[in-house]
């Protein structure tokens, strides 16, 4: 039983994957993110729109939580920044990784995340950064426990990254 209007259906996630986050990418690939550490890429390989099987996407990354697809880019959110991974072979694994957003605190703490990824109609990306109440210091303690707006700009010389960050 699901919400009215809502359809369910159980797709073949393996207990070891703990799944942290998932979207879809413009081909109708599903992308799931997970606690340990991967981006795995879903396989429908008997043509019924079930992804029987996932392949690893991405080497290991910091806790990722959050995920958005673009034409040519999978975007993750994890603990220190805003990655961009590429497939640019096309071959199912992400070659090339852009750091498009970061500047906000962090420990080694492994339950010190960055949450999210919803995106905005201006084409903004919401990211959460959760506060564990512990004695980090002013630089590990920037904006967390704030909610963050990744706005897109173009990178220059003194603004490198793809995104600048705005306090919600």
């Amino acid at each position: 039983d699901v919400v009215p209007g809502f359809r369910v259906r159980q797709i073949n996630l393996y207990d070891r994957l703990m799944p942290t986050g998932l979207c879809w990418a413009p081909d109708g690939t599903l992308l799931v993110s997970s606690l340990k550490g991967r981006v795995w890429s879903g396989k429908d390989r008997d043509g019924d729109a079930i992804e029987e099987s996932f392949v690893p996407y991405s080497h290991e990354l910091a806790a990722p939580y959050g995920l958005a697809a673009g034409p040519d880019y999978v975007d993750v959110i994890h603990k220190s920044a805003l990655l961009r991974l590429y497939d640019e072979d096309h071959d199912g694994w992400a070659e090339r990784t852009e750091t498009v957003a970061s500047g906000w605190g962090h420990t080694d703490d492994y339950h010190d995340w960055a949450v999210g990824l919803p995106k905005d109609e201006e084409g903004a990306y919401f990211v959460a950064l959760p506060c564990q109440q512990d004695d980090r210091s002013p630089a590990a303690a920037h904006l967390r426990g704030r909610i963050l707006r990744l706005v897109p700009e173009v990178p220059t010389k003194q603004s490198p990254r793809r995104f600048r960050l705005d306090e919600w």
